[in-house]
């Protein structure tokens, strides 16, 4: 297997991004060992980074993940973060952007963590507050991260209002994924999926 060097970014490999929310908090139906310490998470970021992974996800909602993640050698990786709930307000949730960026040093893409933010009455001001952040240069780029579980429609919805934004998954490939998962043959359909990325 080349090195993490000698990998281009069409490697699939590079598309790959390594969850954190366990480095934050136990977390997880099968999770019995509870929060990573951080000797591993270092541990599991240099194998990760030499493996070629490029992407962290990470969010303000997953306990103290950003304020471990920030005690790490994060360079290698693009660093993905998730808004807080317009619950909080747009200024609550832009504040908080704030603060991911300023823990970890950067935030390279900035994802709305719920759908349903943007379709309340808040999501075009949220929206706009979230690429105000961008044209600032505060972080990199902002769009929409989608579950399996959103309604399609409503997904597409949003999608619909913020078609300015830079990353977004279309309803149509967020079935045919969901589809791919919950199959019989769902190793060899990640197989497929990995090598179609």
């Amino acid at each position: 297997m080349p090195s993490a060097a000698a990998r281009s970014n069409a490697d699939p490999v590079r598309r790959l991004g390594l969850g954190t929310v366990q480095f934050g908090q136990a977390y997880g139906v099968s999770n019995t060992a509870g929060q990573v310490p951080l000797d591993e998470v270092r541990a599991m970021l240099a194998r990760a980074a030499g493996e070629g992974v490029a992407v962290l996800d990470t969010a303000a909602n997953y306990g103290q993940a950003e304020e471990v993640l920030a005690q790490c050698d994060t360079r290698a990786f693009r660093i993905v973060s998730k808004t807080v709930s317009v619950k909080n307000g747009v200024a609550g949730v832009i504040a908080r952007a704030r603060q991911s960026v300023q823990s970890l040093g950067r935030v390279d893409v900035l994802l709305v963590h719920a759908v349903a933010d943007l379709l309340g009455p808040d999501g075009d001001a949220l929206w706009r507050a979230l690429r105000d952040l961008k044209e600032q240069g505060t972080v990199g780029a902002i769009g929409i991260s989608a579950y399996v579980a959103d309604d399609p429609a409503a997904l597409a919805h949003a999608i619909n209002r913020v078609l300015d934004g830079d990353f977004f998954v279309e309803p149509k490939l967020l079935l045919e994924r969901a589809n791919a998962f919950t199959s019989e043959k769902s190793c060899s359909r990640w197989k497929a999926l990995l090598r179609s990325l």
